[in-house]
């Protein structure tokens, strides 16, 4: 299962599941959407809340949970459309602690993203994640602050790398975006049909 974690990540490689079984820790996160605000002029009305603490979750992406988006859904374009974004390294809490915030270690993606939405969202719904946050956004987390705790919806992506981290793009390329992407064209990206189509990254 080495194809689903960053040679450069920090987080454990495996964790043990609830009933003893070892699951690989997958540095890589499917991309559902974007919280509403973060784009001019545009409301996400897929958009779905969570009143507890897991966060915001958008259906407004590519790889939502329970949803079945096909390419001429995503009328912005498959090399402007994020579909997985990495999530590959610590978090620091406000205390300094050091927490593995990012895909759920108890399932994983390879689970699958099924659930149901509403306030009591169940299943593995929680392994995809709806942008939030900027890039490497990766101190002063407070318990689930902002919807970031362990396989939460909102965790930031992030990695080890110098600089920013890596996503697929829909057409199977892979973009290095860079931490100073402001939270507009993360968006942007993370919305399949917004209008917008990305350039100069």
């Amino acid at each position: 299962m080495n194809g689903i974690r960053c040679p450069s990540s920090r987080l454990p490689a495996s964790a043990t599941h609830n009933q003893s079984l070892g699951v690989t820790i997958s540095c890589y996160q499917p991309i559902s959407g974007a919280v509403d605000g973060l784009i001019p002029s545009f409301t996400e009305s897929r958009n779905r809340v969570n009143s507890g603490t897991q966060g915001t979750q958008s259906w407004g992406g590519v790889l939502p949970a329970n949803s079945h988006i096909k390419f001429k859904d995503c009328v912005d374009g498959l090399s402007n459309s994020i579909a997985v974004g990495e999530m590959s390294d610590l978090m620091i809490d406000t205390s300094g602690n050091t927490q593995e915030w990012g895909t759920n270690t108890q399932f994983g993606w390879t689970l699958g993203v099924g659930g149901t939405f509403g306030t009591n969202l169940g299943g593995s719904a929680y392994n995809t994640s709806t942008i939030r946050h900027l890039i490497n956004q990766k101190t002063g987390w407070s318990g689930t602050t902002g919807g970031v705790s362990r396989g939460g919806f909102n965790v930031p992506m992030n990695s080890a790398h110098p600089g920013g981290c890596n996503g697929l793009l829909l057409d199977g390329s892979v973009l290095f975006l860079q931490e100073t992407t402001s939270l507009q064209t993360l968006a942007q990206l993370a919305t399949r049909d917004d209008g917008v189509a990305i350039s100069g990254l």
